[in-house]
């Protein structure tokens, strides 16, 4: 999904929740925005190049040409990411906002994904794939 309706669906978001928690909302854009951080992080270390602003072009290239980059390893895109924010979200209330975004944000990329059949080849469970390795 491109980050611009991920940002259009934050500031959606951060306006629902804003009467409730006032600047609290805007944590929403950790979880459903800043979030996509990862995806630069992981440009940066397979391409070995420090200039994360080329991972853009090269994830949207890939898209339109509906073609896969690889297996690729999303930190903040893993179930284990996310499990850790659920317990967190028991102790402190701003988790709960980034993990409200985190959740419309990961709504928004698998209709995005089921509407165009675009599914990459990303890693969802660091521990699924610690024992598919092990099995091989």
């Amino acid at each position: 999904m491109y980050p611009y309706q991920h940002f259009i669906s934050c500031i959606i978001l951060s306006i629902v929740l804003w009467p409730f928690f006032g600047t609290l909302s805007l944590l929403c854009f950790i979880g459903g925005f800043l979030v996509d951080i990862d995806h630069n992080l992981w440009y940066m270390y397979k391409h070995k190049t420090w200039n994360g602003f080329k991972a853009y072009p090269h994830y949207i290239k890939a898209a339109r040409k509906k073609e896969r980059v690889g297996k690729c390893f999303m930190i903040f895109h893993t179930i284990e990411f996310f499990i850790i924010l659920v317990i967190l979200s028991f102790f402190y209330m701003s988790i709960v906002l980034v993990l409200l975004g985190l959740i419309l944000h990961w709504i928004l990329d698998s209709m995005h994904k089921l509407k165009d059949n675009h599914f990459d080849d990303r890693v969802f469970s660091l521990v699924y794939e610690r024992i598919k390795q092990e099995k091989n």
